[in-house]
């Protein structure tokens, strides 16, 4: 018996982890907080920007300028060639995995990514066969893109990198740069719908 249990006692130590598993770095906050926090800001910084484009961008009627949202809709499908290649260099880098976060943040850019896919191939459905309909809606629509997609990953991303850097080395180059591309791309969305709105841009004034 006192054999038997010398045995198990060397086969318990025997066990090695992965060693991916060892060097997995904690994510900065409990996931369970990150992920409201990264919503709640999103749909913040959504309904700002849904008032400044009733103040500044939109007419009686409810309708953008149509070079404004032309413009954004141009910027919109090179976002989201960045999202996709963002995704793509995260991932393969690892940098989306946590050793406590059970994948939550992954499922989280991929659902954010793939909500921004299906709304840009409606979009460019209505903007091929229902172009009044959606320079209506336009308005809500590039709030949702905000709230959605280029917020809520830009704090995701920034989320990431700030963990690579605490836990790690040192802060991650993929992820740097993917906050950096989202940020300039968020810019110049706004750039796009009040370029042509605001009095200081207007090029009537």
């Amino acid at each position: 018996h006192g054999a038997q249990e010398e045995y198990q006692v060397l086969r318990s130590l025997s066990i090695r982890i992965d060693p991916a598993e060892e060097t997995l770095p904690d994510f900065i906050l409990p996931v369970d907080a990150a992920l409201p926090i990264a919503m709640v800001a999103s749909l913040a910084f959504a309904a700002l920007t849904r008032f400044l484009i009733y103040k500044y961008a939109q007419d009686s009627l409810g309708k953008i300028d149509p070079s404004s949202f032309n413009m954004f809709f141009f910027v919109e499908g090179i976002d989201l060639v960045f999202e996709l290649a963002d995704c793509f260099f995260l991932y393969n880098a690892g940098d989306l995995e946590f050793a406590d976060d059970n994948h939550a943040i992954l499922y989280a850019v991929f659902c954010s990514i793939g909500f921004s896919v299906v709304t840009y191939i409606v979009e460019l459905g209505l903007w091929c066969c229902w172009r009044r309909a959606l320079s209506t809606m336009a308005p809500h629509i590039i709030c949702v893109h905000f709230a959605f997609e280029d917020t809520f990953q830009l704090i995701l991303y920034v989320m990431v990198a700030a963990s690579h850097a605490v836990e790690s080395a040192g802060p991650s180059l993929v992820a740097c740069v993917a906050s950096a591309l989202t940020f300039a791309t968020l810019c110049s969305k706004l750039v796009a719908v009040f370029s042509t709105s605001l009095p200081c841009c207007s090029p009537h004034e």
